[in-house]
């Protein structure tokens, strides 16, 4: 007997990110990554926009010494916004998403990452069509929390099948 999913399924409306996207490899990944989620919500701060939700690592394909991505690294927000060179502005269709949130030992071990984004990715394959890459979901909090507690999520954007859905509770959608 296999144990029961922990991915969960959510909506999400359109909504207009702040993006900055890089090709590089993993000697530059992290400070990439960690520069621009600290300078995406002071750009919105500074111009007096607030941001929608966590900031999201998109990785278009894989980062590796024979791969360069790109990485996109975005946030949601609301609001008339003047782009500052070198970044994008893009509009996040409406979707469902599967997700799972993850805590900091599993973010930080790379077998357990694996089982997560695996977990995650054929969660949402057999309940529609995925729309893109993986999403890492950043909330922010890693200073502040301990191993074992939450830290951000993987998440799969997608449209569903006409099925029954996870989060339907029983009921049929046509």
């Amino acid at each position: 007997m296999t144990a029961p999913s922990r991915v969960q399924y959510r909506f999400l409306p359109a909504r207009t990110l702040l993006c900055a996207i890089n090709h590089l490899r993993p000697a530059r990944l992290d400070n990439f990554v960690n520069g621009a989620s600290l300078a995406l919500p002071t750009v919105l701060t500074e111009q007096g926009l607030e941001q929608l939700g966590p900031v999201a690592i998109i990785y278009h394909s894989p980062v590796t010494e024979e791969s360069d991505g790109p990485v996109e690294v975005c946030v949601p927000y609301q609001g008339e916004l003047s782009v500052p060179n070198g970044l994008t502005q893009h509009t996040d269709p409406e979707h469902r998403e599967a997700f799972l949130p993850l805590t900091k030992r599993e973010f930080m071990d790379s077998a357990l990452f694996g089982a997560a984004r695996r977990e995650v990715e054929q969660a949402a394959r057999a309940n529609g069509d995925v729309l893109g890459p993986l999403r890492r979901m950043d909330y922010g909090v890693w200073a502040t929390r301990g191993e074992d507690e939450v830290v951000g999520e993987l998440a799969v954007p997608m449209k569903w099948f006409n099925q029954l859905r996870p989060e339907s509770r029983g009921r049929l959608f046509p």
